[in-house]
């Protein structure tokens, strides 16, 4: 009973599983309702293949790769510099409280 008490979604909370199904079959419908009204009129569209929206979509994921790639390390490294600030300050404290025994 505890498991399917955290399962059940609150009251006004929007399902995003649903919502993606939801999203995905009304794209398929709006496909096939295009493609039945365009009928022999949209020859020009045969211009994109399956290789080339395969292509699209590598290309695409490769470059969000690298970008993410690139904040990761910018991140990580203003991370380490602040940590490098951090740990020379206490040095710093450490050093001048030995000199005059006071902080």
């Amino acid at each position: 009973m505890i498991t399917l008490s955290r399962l059940k979604p609150n009251r006004g909370a929007v399902c995003h599983r649903c919502q993606f199904i939801r999203a995905f079959i009304m794209m398929a419908l709006m496909i096939v309702i295009f493609g039945l009204a365009a009928g022999d009129r949209a020859v020009h569209l045969s211009v994109i293949t399956t290789e080339r929206v395969a292509a699209v979509i590598c290309i695409g994921g490769s470059i969000m790769f690298l970008f993410k790639l690139l904040f990761y390390w910018l991140e990580r490294r203003q991370a380490n510099a602040a940590l490098n600030d951090d740990r020379e300050q206490g040095e710093q404290l450490v050093a001048d409280m030995g000199k005059n025994g006071h902080m």
